[in-house]
């Protein structure tokens, strides 16, 4: 304990800056890993935002090896360099939030608050970063000239020295590979691009579309014709209900997809789009299964959503008989955004 007082007496104002910055990097790296995937805008795959966090890690592996061996001070200097990029990427997905936010539309998801907080806690880190590097990690200059002199008998400087060498390669090939393997998904014009030295021919001869076969066999279709399929999915009626239960054990444990064990399809929403902003082009994908006992999964995106459909409204949902009758289609979730979906017919 003595050993470990002296250590830190020697220590001047800065060495504590990076401590209190290595933290900081620690905190917003795990609050951003715990939050990201809902706070981006749709179509930020592209960019790898997971980027932000690894290269906030990275910032804290390295301040780790500046309070092991803080003689070495130029290592700081890779610390504001990974914040530098972790920041960079984040002023790169952060404007379409902002676009929405100006013009109150809000069509692209994501969540700017949550991008402002990350923004800000990288800007405040690079800061006491730079402020911490003009400070100084000592009290004597002289203290740092004796702890530079690293001989082969004194242990301990040799351990720390090396224990600091190790982390730091690890956070350097860390955030190398990590943002490598994220950022290196092919696309499929991508693959169909001739590559450095691939050579790619072009010809001018026509070329000979053969039709492609019926994949639907003499053997399957002679199946499917003894197969009694009695569902008539226009007879089922769901009626409105007053109040939706979305703690309900059967809404909670459905899955999205479009299969379900002892339940028929009744309706299908299918549907994509794309669009061009501010030099990025997206597509936008959106499935919605409603099945036969009133629930409903859908996926937009990355998004899932699900609750209760209903076709025969409380309003005018009945005929002159009082018998219930299909007069609509709506849909009821708790999910923001996707609280209620109201279909109308087409044309």
């Amino acid at each position: 304990m003595e050993s470990i007082m002296n250590f830190l007496k020697r220590r001047g104002v800065g060495y504590f800056i990076v401590a209190v910055d290595a933290i900081l990097a620690l905190v917003a790296a795990l609050v951003f890993f715990s939050t990201y995937s809902g706070a981006m805008a749709n179509g930020m795959s592209d960019v790898v935002p997971e980027t932000i966090g690894i290269f906030l890690l990275a910032g804290f592996l390295t301040e780790v090896v500046v309070l092991i061996v803080p003689q070495y001070r130029f290592i700081h200097l890779g610390a504001i360099v990974f914040f530098g990029l972790s920041l960079y990427k984040e002023i790169i997905v952060i404007p379409p939030l902002i676009a929405d936010a100006a013009n109150n539309v809000h069509y692209q998801g994501g969540d700017l608050n949550i991008n402002i907080f990350y923004s800000v806690m990288i800007i405040l880190i690079i800061i006491s970063a730079i402020v911490a590097m003009f400070l100084g990690f000592y009290k004597d200059e002289s203290e740092l000239a004796e702890d530079e002199n690293v001989q082969v008998s004194d242990k301990p400087k040799l351990i720390r020295v090396g224990s600091g060498g190790l982390i730091l390669v690890a956070a350097i090939v860390g955030a190398v590979v990590s943002s490598s393997v994220l950022g290196g998904a092919v696309t499929p014009n991508q693959q169909n691009k001739g590559g450095v030295g691939e050579a790619t021919t072009t010809t001018s001869a026509t070329k000979v579309v053969e039709p492609e076969p019926d994949p639907i066999t003499p053997e399957v279709r002679e199946a499917a014709e003894l197969i009694e399929y009695d569902f008539d999915p226009t007879s089922i009626i769901i009626k409105q209900q007053e109040e939706y239960d979305f703690s309900d054990s059967e809404l909670r444990s459905l899955r999205y997809g479009s299969t379900r064990a002892d339940h028929y399809l009744v309706y299908v929403f299918e549907n994509e789009y794309s669009e061009g902003y501010q030099g990025q082009y997206n597509t936008y994908k959106a499935a919605i299964y409603l099945w036969d006992d009133g629930l409903f999964a859908g996926k937009s995106n990355s998004t899932e959503f699900k609750g209760y459909w209903y076709n025969s409204s409380l309003d005018g949902g009945t005929d002159e008989e009082g018998n219930d009758i299909a007069d609509c289609l709506n849909m009821q979730s708790n999910t923001s955004r996707y609280e209620s979906i109201i279909t109308a017919e087409a044309g």
